[in-house]
C-alpha cells in the first residue's frame, strides 16, 4: 500500500485563503431592523448598517442626546440562553472595567419581547486587524510593538479585575487611526476567574432605553 506524502500549500495559497476566511459573512445582505429599534424613543438613531459580527448586527447610530456616533449592536438570542449569556458576559464586563484600549460601554438594553438585547459601544472609526493584515500584509516592527503594548496594557486591566477575555483575534482588535489607538473588543466570552460564568436577572440588565450606564 502507498500513502501520498502530505500535500503543502504555498505562501501565496495560504494568504489567499487567510483573506478570503476574512471575508466570510461581510457581503451578506443587512437585516431589516425591528420597528422598537427604529422608534423615536429608542436613545440611538440608526445610520447605516456596518456588517455581522461573532455575536450580532452592528449599525452606526446617532445618540438622541447629541453625545456623538456609536457602534450599536443587536444580539437575537431566539430563545438560547447561551447566547443570551454572551451578552450579559459583554454588558457586565464592560460596566465594570475602564481602559483606553478596552471599548468603552455606553448603554445597554432589551427587546420589548425580551428575546434579544442590545448595547451601545463607542465609535471607532478604523479598521480591525484582520483587514489590515489583509490590506497590508504585514506591520513593521514599530507598529508591532506599540500594538503589543497597547494590547497587553487592555488585557492587564482586565486581569486585574479578575476577567479574561477568551476571544482574542484579528477581528476583535480595532485601530483607530485618528487617535494611533487599538482598542479590544467583544466582550461576549469574558469569564470571571474566581467566580465563573456571571449570570443576571432580567431586572438587574434592565428595559429599552435604560441609561443608567451611559458615560460621557
Amino acid at each position: 500500500m502507498t500513502t501520498d506524502s502530505d500535500p503543502t500549500l504555498s505562501d501565496p495559497a495560504l494568504a489567499g485563503l487567510f483573506g478570503e476566511a476574512l471575508k466570510v459573512g461581510v457581503h451578506a445582505p443587512p437585516p431589516e431592523p425591528p420597528d422598537w429599534l427604529s422608534d423615536e424613543a429608542f436613545p440611538h438613531a440608526l445610520v447605516r448598517y456596518v456588517g455581522r459580527g461573532g455575536s450580532g448586527f452592528v449599525w452606526q447610530a446617532e445618540r438622541r442626546d447629541g453625545g456623538g456616533s456609536v457602534a450599536l449592536k443587536l444580539v437575537s438570542f431566539k430563545g438560547d440562553r447561551r447566547v443570551r449569556l454572551r451578552w450579559e458576559n459583554e454588558c457586565d464586563t464592560l460596566s465594570r472595567v475602564d481602559h483606553p484600549n478596552l471599548v468603552s460601554l455606553i448603554d445597554f438594553g432589551l427587546a420589548p419581547d425580551l428575546d434579544a438585547g442590545w448595547v451601545a459601544l463607542e465609535w471607532i472609526e478604523g479598521a480591525n486587524l484582520g483587514t489590515i493584515l489583509a490590506n497590508r500584509g504585514s506591520l513593521p516592527v514599530a507598529e508591532v510593538v506599540e500594538f503589543l503594548q497597547q494590547v497587553v496594557s487592555s488585557l492587564s486591566a482586565l486581569h486585574d479585575a479578575g476577567l479574561l477575555h477568551r476571544d482574542i483575534k484579528p477581528g476583535n482588535l480595532l485601530f483607530e487611526e485618528a487617535s494611533n489607538r487599538w482598542v479590544v473588543a467583544d466582550f461576549g466570552l469574558a469569564y470571571e476567574l474566581h467566580a465563573g460564568r456571571r449570570g443576571q436577572s432580567d431586572e438587574d440588565l434592565g428595559k429599552p432605553g435604560d441609561t443608567r450606564l451611559r458615560r460621557t
